[in-house]
């Protein structure tokens, strides 16, 4: 029989988003992703996406498009769900992580300013991002957003008007 904690719990309090931009119309391998080297003591020296936890009182969507803002310095032109969530057992917690993904277009050459979370940065092609970030979640993210939204026009249902 199963006890009353016999059940592993789904836990969601974090998002990711990639951060991409093309050059020029051409979509074949133009577009680029940034990846950023992690300085946070757990995974220190990790190249990833944008990722951190949403705060009391907003929507992942707001948590994606602020993290963004705050570990890059880039303010989107498009922002979009995925459609996607990135999903692991954390046997710390014994619980599911479930975490949103999102897509922030910015436009070629813009500047980015790291916070101190970062180390450093690339800009990547899909095919070398997938290569380079070391999580699984975010290897497949990748491989949907460049069929989803660089191969293919995206659905106009997944864009997230922003609103100031």
């Amino acid at each position: 029989m199963f006890g009353p904690n016999s059940r592993v719990p789904i836990r969601s309090t974090a998002v990711t988003c990639a951060v991409v931009r093309k050059n020029g119309q051409d979509k074949t391998g133009s577009a680029q992703v940034l990846v950023m080297r992690r300085t946070d003591p757990v995974l220190a020296g990790v190249w990833s996406l944008v990722t951190g936890h949403v705060d009391e009182g907003e929507t992942a969507w707001q948590a994606g498009h602020r993290e963004v803002i705050e570990e890059t310095g880039l303010t989107p032109d498009t922002f979009y769900t995925a459609n996607v969530c990135d999903q692991w057992y954390n046997h710390h917690a014994n619980v599911i992580e479930l975490v949103p993904i999102f897509v922030a277009f910015v436009h070629d050459g813009a500047d980015v300013s790291l916070n101190d979370e970062h180390s450093e940065l690339k800009w990547l092609t899909f095919p070398d991002a997938i290569d380079h970030v070391p999580f699984h979640g975010h290897k497949r993210a990748l491989e949907h957003i460049r069929l989803t939204f660089i191969d293919n026009d995206p659905p106009k249902w997944l864009k997230i008007e922003i609103k100031d």
